[in-house]
Formats: structure tokens, C-alpha cells, sequence
């Protein structure tokens, strides 16, 4: 619907301004059926419009309290009554915003003050979820619901969206996650449950959080510093420090490679994350040196038999 209201409240309102949040006085906060955040005052008068897009952020700065940028770039800080209110609001903000691209999304919708616990990549996570279908925008069918259920992201059982959504996830944090159909159960569903190519809402609600042990984790072929994975994992690379550039361009290495080969030394590590095909594809050719090697070996031999021959 191009039309309508989706959500409605009053809210205290604050516009940032001269390096400080200015308060606005109680505003109405709306959700439109035109995909738009809108505060109006008397008579419905729009003081600000955010109209959404996919990667528009809402961000919980505190308790009942969320921030964002509208159409013009001023940034409003929106106190709602009480923390429903508040649910409510991101809830039905997420699925519209979810309908406009069909990519999976997570929206806190509470505030935690201890951000120092998040989920890592290959955590064990005890949830708790409630799931629906999203039917015609908005959220449908309640398909499922579980108070506590452990996920092992190491070896994950779960749908794809749900590794995705979890990691960075904040311990007690509560999100809202929209996880479209090919992250979920695909062209094939679950039988009178959810019907073949739905795209699902999650609540989910993070109870525990169980760090893997060095001593439980897979192991690598390759030390850690050096495993790929590690550097498209957001996660890890966050905590990784900032890599010093080289001084020395590709030339001058392969140089130094070279000079070390000839003297018999060995390069502490691989310059590159290169396999070869076959065990000799990556060995120097000594073919002609070999040759050159068996010519002064012949030559030596006729020149003894010949010395041999005269003394005879």
C-alpha cells in the first residue's frame, strides 16, 4: 500500500544541533504505508521525512532511545514511551525495510549497556527465537518458537541466515532478523509449516554466549595469521593490528628469492597462498645445465681414453 499509516506514537524529540542533541518538544513518529519515517506535529505538519531504503540505520543509544539520519541528513534522537513501543516500531521498520532489498537483515531493538560479550564466529549460542513468515510485507504466520536452543556455529545444523545473522550479536540483546528464502529453506520449504520459498522473521533473543576453546577449535593447515579466512571474517579482523606496508616492491622480493635459492637458503615463509597442480610445476628448470654437465663429463673421459691409448 502506497498509503496509510504502519505505526504511530508520540514521542519526546531531539534534533542535533551545534554538537548537542536540542530537545523538540513532544512530536508525532510515524511509519507509512509510502516507506517513510516521518515526524509531524500539529495538524500533521511533516518536520522531518527519512524515507527508507535498505541500508537506512536506526541505532539504540540508550534505554528507549534510538537515533538516525533523515532525508536531509539532520540527525533526530527519538525517546519512545516504554520499550514495546519501541519494539513495535523497529519490528515493522525492519520488514519494510526488508521488502526493498530481499537481503537478510538484523535490527537490535533493545539496549544492552555491556557490549563487551558478542558472538564470534564460531561460538556455541543458546537463543531464544519466535518465527513467522513474512506474508505481503508485513509479519505473518507464526511458524515456530523455542524459549532455549543451542547453536554450534562451529558446525552450524542451523539455516544459512541464522550463521550469517548471529556473529557480532551482542549477549542479552534481542533483534529482529529477515532472512529472505535462499538463506533460509529455499524452493522446498518445511511441510505445513513453511510453504516453499518464504522469506522468514526471526526474534531472537541472546541468552549465552560460549567462546570455542583454542583447544576445541578446528584445526588448520596453516597457522592462523596466515589462514584467508581469517581476513574476511569482520570479527577477527577487527581485532587484528593495522599491517605495516612494505618497503620492498615485488621486483626487488623476487631478487632477494632468487639470491637466497642460489646460496642454498630457504624464504622463512611462502611469498603467496599458491598450491601447485603437480609436485614439479613449481621447481627451477635445470634441464640445460644437466646437459652442459654430461657434454664436459663425455668430454673428460675421451680425453682419458686418448692419453691412455699414447701411454699404451
Amino acid at each position: 500500500a502506497g498509503s496509510g499509516v504502519l505505526f504511530a506514537s508520540v514521542c519526546q524529540t531531539y534534533l542535533y544541533q551545534d554538537n548537542s542533541y536540542n530537545p523538540k518538544g513532544k512530536l508525532g513518529v510515524a511509519l507509512t504505508g509510502s516507506k517513510s519515517v516521518i515526524i509531524y506535529g500539529q495538524k500533521q505538519r511533516v518536520v522531518s521525512n527519512c524515507k527508507l531504503s535498505p541500508d537506512t540505520l536506526f541505532t539504540i543509544t540508550a534505554a528507549n532511545f534510538l537515533t538516525y539520519y533523515d532525508d536531509t541528513q539532520q540527525c533526530w534522537a527519538v525517546m519512545f514511551t516504554n520499550e514495546n513501543d519501541l519494539e513495535t516500531f523497529l519490528q515493522k521498520v525492519s520488514v519494510v525495510k526488508f521488502g526493498l532489498g530481499k537481503k537478510l537483515s538484523k535490527q537490535q531493538v533493545n539496549f544492552v549497556k555491556d557490549k563487551s560479550k558478542s558472538v564470534g564466529t564460531t561460538d556455541n549460542v543458546t537463543v531464544g527465537y519466535v518465527g513467522h513468515l513474512i506474508e505481503n510485507d508485513q509479519l505473518g504466520t507464526q511458524f515456530d518458537t523455542n524459549e532455549s536452543f543451542l547453536v554450534k556455529l562451529s558446525a552450524p545444523t542451523v539455516i544459512k541466515g541464522w550463521v550469517e545473522a548471529l556473529p557480532q550479536c551482542t549477549e542479552g540483546g534481542v533483534y529482529w532478523v529477515c532472512i529472505p528464502a535462499s538463506l533460509a529453506y529455499g524452493d522446498k520449504g518445511v511441510p505445513n509449516r513453511i510453504p516453499p520459498n518464504s522469506d522468514l522473521s526471526f526474534r531472537i533473543t541472546v541468552k549465552e554466549i560460549t567462546p570455542i576453546t583454542v583447544a576445541t577449535a578446528p584445526k588448520s593447515p596453516i597457522s592462523t595469521s596466515q589462514n584467508m579466512n581469517d581476513f574476511t571474517d569482520s570479527s577477527s579482523v577487527d581485532s587484528l593490528p593495522t599491517p605495516k606496508k612494505s618497503t620492498v616492491n615485488g621486483t626487488q622480493k623476487n631478487e632477494i628469492l632468487s639470491r637466497m635459492a642460489r646460496m642454498g637458503a630457504q624464504p622463512a615463509m611462502p611469498t603467496a597462498a599458491r598450491v601447485p597442480s603437480s609436485p614439479d610445476q613449481d621447481q627451477p628448470d635445470h634441464t640445460d645445465e644437466l646437459r652442459s654437465r654430461t657434454s664436459s663429463v663425455k668430454s673428460n673421459r675421451s680425453k682419458r681414453k686418448s692419453t691412455d691409448s699414447t701411454l699404451r
